[in-house]
């Protein structure tokens, strides 16, 4: 039974795509008719925060799901390990590559799921409403739980007929249960696609059933903080990405070491607000009441989620008070179950551009990726530390400045970085997670440099497809340290100081930003790591001000005395 409460809320997630509030009610949703046959159904569910909007206005009652999708929902919540299916899959048309692979060869292996044929899945067809019948009904007997009768007297479908043969005893027995039910005509239409509003209806059914718990009262500061187990769930990007999902993993990796405590980690199907909420969804189910949230991209996950577990400590790392809006217009607070965690990314900033004036390069770059708060204070700071830096040396500076507009290199962003090498640019700071590439790619050409952003990616530089170090430095954020000490703090039952805050950190706080200076990182010629060291003080007793009040993406705007920003649109 709670098996089937879990699918319930995870198709939930599927079905609720992040990015949409969890209105009020249907009639918040304009494409939602009054009387549209589906309102009371997707009123409770809104209500009950099982679903959301596919806009912060509108709930897409068409659309319809994948039939790799639903089953890749069912493997995830039934808690199939990708690494424990080693068997390939039957179809022709899966691959040991594909992202749904194993959990096809789960459910089918547990005959959960079949083909559309003999040797042939069709992942990426749209589930139609026979085949979901077929499926639940499957997968609710796999977990030992009874489909009710209530609704044995009333009359079969009229196109009962029509029903395919291997379909036939599931849709009926969905049809006993009440959670599925015909169009006006008392019509099943087995074969058309199953869509958002439908959905809804049978999982209020179910939810109504099953007697799906409402939420308890949110987490208060008085609470104990005893973390039972440990996830992280990373944005777009890999725990190997060289950036901060593998920084605050090695965070939730060292704290699970040294305490004993489980630790996992889950990355989404894919790049969506939806397939975030569902791995936040299977963490849950699978026991975690600590999960680790890096990323911008999670502040309306944050609010679609947050009050939906409130038993659930949700520690959002370089999630800030601008990320927590549907609309950048309306601004929201986390609850008291969650903490959003931000650095003073102007101060990391500002020391690689100092470093690097003071190292002797006068013609630099900044390459961000998409242009949010956190690139934005990075590259402001950048400009500021450089500029900071031609000021003490008093000679003349040039800064290159663009974003790409994403977080990933492509040929049109190396090809751009390119003419700024050529064009005698030594150093570009490239801001923007796997952006980085591009700049890297571009500097071997012409034996120029890079600085790298939010971990010490001086060990990408040493691959053996480089000829050089093309990494001078990297400004860093404290992603790791940070992650441990809150995961500590909240152990420790000190989560009064977190539940429900907006905190930043910087170094007035600690060393939250700064240089690597392992031995190997430190790659300056000139500079020192104790003029480095006299900076950091200056900088945390507020002896040297940067300003973080940037309000314009192209900082071009901003007065500098020794500096020439050229702002690339």
């Amino acid at each position: 039974m709670k098996k089937t409460i879990t699918l319930i809320l995870a198709l939930a997630m599927v079905l609720g795509v992040a990015g949409g509030t969890l209105a009020a009610s249907a009639r918040n949703f304009t494409d939602v008719p009054e009387d549209a046959w589906y309102a009371e159904y997707l009123d409770y569910a809104v209500s009950l925060g099982i679903i959301s909007g596919t806009t912060d206005t509108t709930f897409s009652p068409g659309d319809t799901m994948t039939r790799a999708m639903f089953v890749t929902v069912l493997a995830r919540m039934n808690g199939v390990d990708p690494a424990n299916v080693t068997s390939a899959s039957n179809f022709s048309d899966i691959e040991l590559s594909d992202w749904y692979d194993y959990a096809v060869v789960w459910a089918n292996e547990n005959e959960i799921v079949a083909g559309t044929s003999d040797n042939i899945f069709s992942p990426h067809l749209p589930i139609n409403r026979e085949q979901i019948a077929v499926i639940l009904h499957r997968f609710v007997l796999s977990t030992g739980a009874q489909l009710p009768t209530d609704n044995a007297a009333a009359a079969s479908f009229k196109d009962a007929s029509s029903v395919s043969d291997y379909a036939r005893d599931s849709v009926e027995a969905m049809r006993k249960s009440g959670f599925v039910s015909g169009d006006d005509m008392g019509n099943y239409n087995p074969l058309k696609n199953i869509t958002r509003a439908e959905a809804t209806a049978i999982l209020v059914r179910l939810s109504q059933h099953l007697d799906l718990p409402k939420a308890d009262e949110p987490v208060t500061a008085e609470d104990d903080a005893i973390i039972t187990k440990v996830a992280l769930v990373t944005d777009v990007g890999t725990i190997d990405d060289e950036s901060f999902n593998q920084a605050c993993w090695l965070g939730v990796e060292e704290w699970g070491l040294s305490t004993g405590v489980e630790f996992v980690y889950y990355q989404p199907i894919e790049d969506s607000g939806a397939a975030r909420e569902m791995a936040i969804a299977q963490a849950v189910a699978e026991g975690a009441n600590a999960i680790v949230l890096p990323g911008f991209l999670f502040g309306t996950t944050i609010l679609d989620l947050q009050d939906m577990y409130p038993d659930v400590y949700l520690l959002a790392i370089d999630v800030g008070s601008g990320d927590l809006t549907y609309d950048y217009v309306t601004y929201y607070e986390p609850s008291a179950n969650v903490t959003c965690i931000t650095f003073k990314e102007e101060q990391a900033g500002y020391l690689a551009g100092y470093a690097a004036v003071q190292d002797g390069y006068t013609k630099l770059g900044f390459l961000g990726g998409m242009a949010v708060p956190a690139v934005v204070r990075y590259g402001y700071g950048f400009v500021q530390g450089a500029n900071d830096a031609a000021a003490e040396l008093s000679i003349e500076i040039e800064i290159n400045y663009t974003y790409g507009g994403q977080f990933y290199g492509d040929e049109s962003i190396t090809a751009q970085m390119e003419g700024w090498y050529s064009s005698g640019t030594e150093i570009v700071f490239a801001c923007g997670g796997g952006i980085y590439t591009s700049a890297v790619e571009a500097a071997m050409q012409y034996d120029a440099m890079v600085i790298g952003v939010d971990v010490d990616q001086h060990d990408i530089g040493t691959k053996a497809e480089y000829s050089y170090n093309p990494f001078l430095t990297s400004a860093m954020k404290g992603l790791q340290a940070v992650t441990v000490t809150v995961l500590d703090e909240l152990q420790n039952g000190n989560w009064a100081a977190y539940s429900g805050q907006f905190i930043t950190l910087g170094l007035a706080e600690g060393n939250y930003v700064g240089l690597p200076t392992a031995a190997g990182s430190w790659e300056f010629e000139t500079f020192t790591i104790e003029a480095y060291e006299e900076l950091l003080d200056a900088i945390a007793s507020g002896a040297v001000a940067i300003d973080d009040s940037v309000e314009n993406a192209d900082v071009s705007v901003y007065e500098y005395t020794n500096t020439t920003v050229n702002y690339i649109a």
